[in-house]
């Protein structure tokens, strides 16, 4: 009797030991957002989207200058993040990979990687939030009577990368698209220096005269999060004309943007934007395959 009660004890104690390791397991609310850091003058950003164990996203340096905009693929582990950030072309091809592990250290996030850039090194970052935390939220767009300046256009990718802005001073807005691969993704920003400002832009879908997208809120915004507003939108003379759902709140929004600038374009004087290479055909039946 004496053996089945300790032998018992030990199957229960076994069992507390793995409910509590199960308890410690890395949580997407935990990391999912934005992250910074600044290293030798260059600042660093991830905006992190999860869906379940899937993460993908954003990276960029000087967030405005859309040539350093990359993109994030990888997985939610129980203890960690493993991630590929994938530096593209103009044309979408991929120019290099980083290969990324990640893991929280109280408000820290500890980032270990390889750069595949040609003589690429291993790098060490510690993140953080923005301590300057989210900016608060403005006065209520004023209701206007929008003015089509002429037919809605048949939209083909060509027509969509690049960066379209909306807005003045620091809370301009900055939608910048970019291919990767066969398909089309980007990043909001508006300021472009605080990752609570920032949001990926994902699930792209195009056909005849709409597009539509998801803009994904993970770490601020309106309501409960995580969120996506559902984009859907039109271009005519270079405006982007958009209505944005968030249906957590039942709330829709209509903004006009103008554009596109080239990526080229925005890269500032010391980092300009290598030459492109000649334009991939990006099949835009594939781009809702997210």
């Amino acid at each position: 009797m004496r053996t089945l009660i300790v032998t018992t004890a030990l199957l229960v104690g076994a069992c507390s030991a793995q409910a509590g390791a199960a308890s410690a397991a890395l949580d997407a609310n935990q990391v999912r957002g934005g992250w910074e850091t600044t290293v030798d003058g260059v600042p660093h950003i991830f905006e992190l989207r999860i869906v379940g164990q899937r993460i993908s996203g954003a990276y960029c340096t000087f967030c405005d200058d859309a040539n350093t905009l990359a993109f994030v693929d990888g997985r939610l582990n129980s203890a960690d993040l493993s991630f590929t950030i994938t530096h593209v072309r103009d044309d979408g091809s991929t120019l290099y990979q980083d290969q990324v592990r990640a893991r929280l250290q109280g408000a820290h996030l500890l980032v270990s990687g390889h750069s595949g850039a040609p003589g690429g090194r291993d790098f060490t970052w510690t993140m953080r939030r923005d301590p300057s935390g989210p900016l608060p939220p403005g006065p209520p767009a004023p209701v206007l009577h929008y003015m089509q300046p002429g037919p809605w256009e048949s939209i083909t990718p060509g027509k969509l990368v690049g960066v379209w802005l909306s807005g003045d001073g620091a809370g301009k807005q900055y939608f910048i698209i970019r291919r990767d691969g066969n398909m089309l993704r980007g990043l909001v920003c508006g300021p472009c220096d605080n990752p609570y400002s920032m949001a990926a832009m994902e699930d792209f879908y195009i056909q005849d005269d709409t597009v539509q997208w998801n803009i994904c809120h993970e770490d601020h915004g309106r309501g409960p999060l995580p969120y996506e507003h559902h984009i859907v939108a039109h271009i005519a003379d270079h405006e982007l004309r958009l209505d944005a759902t968030q249906p957590n709140i039942h709330r829709i929004v209509s903004m006009t943007f103008l554009g596109p600038l080239s990526l080229a374009a925005t890269a500032r004087p010391a980092a300009a934007a290598p030459a492109s290479t000649a334009s991939a055909d990006v099949n835009p039946g594939l781009e809702s395959s997210k």
